[in-house]
């Protein structure tokens, strides 16, 4: 009933939106559009270390989407990777070995450093990566410039879904290490 009300309004002033139901007209744009501006705005990735000296979590992100890998427990299993292990190297060992490694890597360039435990690290692709050493591990997190969609299923053994390229990037490192 209100709908046809509307529409004859729109009809008889040759459809220009009357006073009365400019609210409810403007109401219903901002619904439609907040489903998309809500994801613009989530995903804002905020970097550097937190207050505590850990790295950050994940940027949330919406249901089917895939964008960051990171070693922080606290992710889901579709984000989560372990900690990369460094062996007999001590801390120091294990910074100067992870630095030298991603500045022989294609198309890294580092973004920031603290010259001790931190890293920040730009891929050609646009993803930015974050280590942070330990003494025995570093521990990391690989953010997309802009979250894709995720595979709805993998089909190889032990394959975890979430983003392929940035795990792959994580392993190879670690391997490196």
């Amino acid at each position: 009933r209100n709908a046809k009300r509307r529409a004859a309004l729109l009809k008889n002033r040759g459809g220009a939106v009357s006073a009365n139901l400019l609210p409810t007209v403007l109401a219903a744009a901002i619904v439609c559009a907040a489903p998309s501006l809500a994801g613009a705005a989530e995903w804002a990735p905020t970097f550097g270390l937190a207050p505590s000296g850990a790295l950050r979590a994940c940027p949330p992100l919406a249901p089917g989407e895939s964008g960051c890998v990171s070693s922080n427990p606290k992710e889901p299993p579709s984000q989560l990777l372990a900690p990369l292990r460094h062996g007999s190297l001590d801390r120091e060992g294990a910074y100067r070995r992870l630095r030298s490694q991603l500045l022989a890597s294609d198309g890294v360039a580092l973004i920031d450093e603290d010259g001790g435990a931190y890293i920040r690290a730009r891929y050609a692709d646009g993803d930015d990566a974050e280590y942070r050493v330990t003494d025995d591990a570093v521990s990391f997190r690989v953010v997309a410039q802009k979250p894709t969609k995720a595979k709805p299923f993998c089909a190889q053994v032990g394959c975890v879904n979430g983003n392929e390229a940035q795990r792959r990037r994580v392993l190879q490192l670690r391997d490196e290490l």
